[in-house]
């Protein structure tokens, strides 16, 4: 009985003593451990750098990247140097087109000259005419209004750019652009008046529904889509990621 004990004892202190030391033993070089955490590591690092070169690349989320649509847009600033300096291109207010602008100051005072006569009258209700359309003009041009007319010119130029069909105001696209329109104006403003917490709220607004617009065109036209964000400025990943402002 009691060699079967030492022999059961014999056993268990073997099997004990070559676990320990199958433990402490490893075919593993120490220094080959480090290996795998230092690729992780730099594996990490360079998938921070990717994103922060990204984050550099990215966009504006609000102003985006200039495009040839909105450089065309009208500065307050742009507009009001045109009193002066009459070598800049002039703008009309009252929504008055090219082709309005042709009848009121060029045809219709041909046409109050047509019956003058003799030639010495008819010049001098040229030059009559001619004066009432410089006074006209100046009432009338864009540099005499406020910065809320300046806006809806911009407005009728972007449904003009964006429209699908003739008197088109209410699809994605020129839903999208009339929100940019506002939201350059927004933004231009608010880097002069820093401390303006309620438009700064209106702009945050005015972010959001553009981008629930554009997200609502991408599940319409894929196609549709990124044609809208091209003349825009603006990257797929504003749109679908958050937007901080």
């Amino acid at each position: 009985m009691f060699a079967r004990c030492t022999k059961h004892f014999s056993t268990v202190k073997v099997s004990f003593s070559t676990s320990v030391l199958e433990r402490t033993f490893h075919s593993t070089f120490p220094t080959l451990k480090r290996i795998p955490r230092e690729i992780k590591k730099k594996n990490l690092a360079k998938k921070l750098a990717i994103l922060e070169e990204e984050k550099e690349n990215r966009p504006d989320p609000i102003a985006g990247v200039p495009t040839e649509f909105t450089r065309s847009l009208l500065r307050p600033s742009d507009v009001y140097k045109t009193a002066t300096d009459l070598t800049l291109p002039q703008y009309n207010n009252y929504l008055i087109d090219e082709s309005d602008a042709e009848i009121v100051f060029k045809k219709l005072p041909e046409k109050m000259c047509e019956n003058s006569e003799p030639n010495e009258v008819k010049d001098k209700q040229l030059e009559y005419e001619s004066e009432k359309v410089k006074i006209l003009k100046s009432m009338v041009g864009l540099h005499n209004a406020n910065s809320q007319s300046i806006m809806k010119h911009n407005i009728r130029k972007a449904i003009e750019e964006f429209a699908r069909f003739p008197n088109d105001t209410g699809s994605a696209e020129v839903q999208a652009a009339i929100w940019t329109v506002r939201i350059l104006n927004l933004h231009e403003h608010l880097q002069k008046n820093h401390k303006d917490k309620h438009n700064y709220r209106n702009l945050r607004t005015l972010v959001h529904k553009r981008q629930g617009m554009l997200k609502y065109l991408k599940r319409e036209s894929l196609e549709r889509y990124y044609n809208c964000l091209k003349k825009l400025g603006l990257d797929n990943k504003i749109i679908e990621g958050e937007i901080v402002i």
